[in-house]
């Protein structure tokens, strides 16, 4: 029985897919997600304070 592949990048754990909010930039190349453009939306943590939401484009142009 062969095991399931695990995570490699934090992008392959993405939380799902939707639009990001207006105004928001990709996490990996630091463009403008358009407004209606399909996303991927993940959680990353900071030290102070609750974990931050980030968007990344769901075919990033890098």
């Amino acid at each position: 029985m062969a095991a399931s592949a695990a995570p490699k990048t934090e992008v392959d754990t993405a939380d799902y897919v939707t639009y990001a909010p207006a105004g928001s930039t990709c996490a990996d190349c630091k463009q403008t997600i358009n407004r209606l453009e399909p996303c991927r939306r993940s959680c990353i943590e900071r030290r102070s304070g609750p974990p931050a939401a980030i968007y990344r484009h769901f075919e990033c142009p890098r």
